[in-house]
């Protein structure tokens, strides 16, 4: 029969394991999970204009798992009366270039920044939250590679970013006194 060492230690391992438990969370490492949103956002009327499907896809669909449903201005069968508008302004990005070739001189690192800016309003249109400015950003390499490889790595990136974009917007959300 297997004895287990460490528990004859005189409880020496089980107080390592209580300390190191007690100062992670102490110093606030806490899971991230998803924080509930505040009953006055569970339903909206969604405007965006931020000009990028994956995320105006990726944002209902976060919308969605959050517990939010989403009714249209043009819907007569919904009563709008107290019901919020989340309005989401166009998408941003921008390059800061990080690397080059040696050589060449070409580009072939660069730092992408996509932004955006949202608000909730009442029916009135008055702002209750916002505006809040959400952003993201990642490293973009292969950018001397040849123009169509480029294009391609990019566009796949942009998508991603969209969808972090928009992730961060509904955590956003869980925050709003509302």
């Amino acid at each position: 029969m297997r004895s287990f060492h460490w528990l004859s230690m005189d409880g020496k391992f089980t107080l390592l394991i209580a300390f190191i438990a007690l100062s992670l969370s102490a110093c606030g490492f806490h899971l991230r999970g998803q924080t509930p949103l505040p009953e006055r956002v569970k339903t909206l009327i969604l405007i965006t204009q931020s000009s990028s499907a994956s995320f105006d896809r990726t944002l209902r669909s976060e919308l969605a798992k959050a517990g939010v449903t989403l009714v249209s201005k043009e819907d007569t069968s919904v009563d709008l009366k107290g019901i919020l508008e989340l309005k989401v302004n166009t998408l941003v990005s921008s390059d800061t270039v990080l690397a080059r070739d040696s050589t060449t001189n070409d580009v072939t690192q660069i730092q992408r920044t996509v932004s955006s800016s949202y608000f909730i309003r009442d029916e009135s249109g008055q702002s209750l939250y916002g505006p809040r400015n959400i952003e993201t950003t990642s490293v973009l390499t292969n950018q001397d590679a040849e123009e169509s490889t480029k294009s391609a790595y990019n566009i796949q990136e942009m998508e991603r970013l969209s969808k972090q974009l928009a992730k961060q917007l509904v955590y956003d959300l869980a925050y709003a006194p509302l």
